[in-house]
């Protein structure tokens, strides 16, 4: 049985015109001591007739010829590699079942790699988890992803890997995959707009999305949304009569399970429900990780409190408002500090402090620049014409 290469190898030189007689007259000049494989046979043949250019010198090169030009490499040479060591993301649409990143981390780096994530599970994150919106980067739902304190909203796998080519090797050694960069400041929104991929509410348009070979969509109900199929989980056989004309349990199941993602109910909590016609518990109440504001020079950022836990850092009396909440700058104490956290806004992206910058309420900037040179001249005054507590002048 001839592997894909040696068939290539044949093929090329039928297609360029020279003939296996040729080719084994050639090896008929050689010596065949210790050859058992026709690549090694025609390694020799080619050798010796100088026949190059377009063919390839081995069968690595020709596994490569078609596969993305990041996994053709060494690891620290591919993008792939540069992406991740940055503690980038990577999301491959096309299996829809990966979000890998790298989480740079002094003993042991590693990347984290979580399995069960289409895009339409992506989509129905938005508006369903507190603090992950369409504006979300990758990395901000790969923390609420991994957040061991939310209920999980998908079943998923996870699976740590010291290195790039552990990952690539273990789960997919001979076929090629295409990547899209998520780090940073890639939105959700924009990933999905990228991906064609809409949100939706009705349980119909979401079923073709998420099982777009399955024949049971066209019996659901084509006006049936989420909220009125989770209202209908305590009718029991009721929730039947809302979905449609298709009562089969495999369908049941998949939308049991959509509606655990996208309300925060276990499995158990809606199926006991149903069963029972009993009422719904109240869904667990999603908590984001912590975050702190962190800055580097005149830009800052909120990231995961877990991200600094290697950086030291102080405050530096300045307060920045972010979706009504307030947080004080922080930022590195030492240069090699001040590098890291520059390290984390580059993950994360930043924004101008000046943007964000807490004011006095009802204050405008001028006012508050008025005030406090009336409070100096006054104090001035008291102290006998200097700012000075104990009335010296030090000019």
């Amino acid at each position: 049985m001839l592997t894909d290469y040696e068939r290539y190898q044949l093929e090329w030189m039928i297609e360029h015109g020279h003939s296996l007689k040729e080719f084994v007259q050639g090896l008929d000049r050689v010596d065949l001591d210790g050859i058992d494989s026709l690549e090694e046979a025609y390694a020799i043949w080619e050798n010796d007739y100088g026949f190059g250019g377009e063919v390839f010198s081995n069968e690595r090169e020709f596994k490569e010829e078609d596969l993305p030009a990041i996994m053709r490499k060494p690891e620290h040479e591919t993008e792939m590699g540069r992406i991740l060591e940055k503690g980038g993301a990577l999301y491959s649409p096309e299996r829809g079942i990966v979000i890998a990143s790298y989480l740079k981390e002094e003993v042991s780096p590693r990347i984290e790699v979580y399995y069960g994530y289409p895009p339409y599970a992506l989509a129905s994150l938005v508006g369903r988890n507190s603090g992950v919106t369409v504006d979300s980067s990758i990395m901000d739902i790969q923390d609420a992803l991994a957040d061991p304190s939310l209920p999980r909203r998908f079943d998923h796998e996870l699976a740590d890997f010291a290195s790039v080519d552990e990952f690539m090797s273990s789960r997919f050694p001979n076929s090629a995959t295409d990547w899209l960069d998520v780090s940073g400041n890639t939105g959700l929104e924009d990933m999905l707009q990228l991906l064609d991929i809409k949100q939706t509410d009705n349980v119909r348009e979401w079923y073709l999305l998420a099982f777009p070979d399955d024949e049971l969509v066209a019996g659901i109900n084509p006006s049936l949304t989420f909220d009125d199929a989770i209202a209908a989980i305590p009718t029991g056989d009721g929730f039947y009569t809302a979905l449609g004309e298709t009562a089969d349990s495999l369908l049941r199941e998949r939308i049991f399970e959509e509606l655990c993602n996208r309300y925060g109910y276990t499995y158990d909590d809606i199926y006991d429900s149903w069963l029972n016609e009993s009422p719904l518990p109240s869904p667990a109440i999603s908590q984001q990780p912590e975050k702190i504001a962190v800055a580097a020079g005149y830009r800052f950022n909120l990231v995961d409190t877990r991200e600094t836990s290697g950086i030291d850092l102080k405050g530096c009396g300045t307060v920045v408002t972010v979706d009504g909440h307030d947080y004080e700058v922080m930022k590195g104490t030492t240069y090699e500090d001040s590098r890291k956290v520059d390290d984390l806004l580059d993950s994360h992206g930043d924004k101008p402090i000046s943007d964000y910058r807490k004011r006095p309420q009802g204050m405008s900037l001028k006012q508050a620049v008025r005030e406090a040179r009336e409070a100096s001249a006054k104090l001035a005054e008291e102290n006998g014409g200097t700012d000075d507590p104990d009335g010296k002048d030090e000019r």
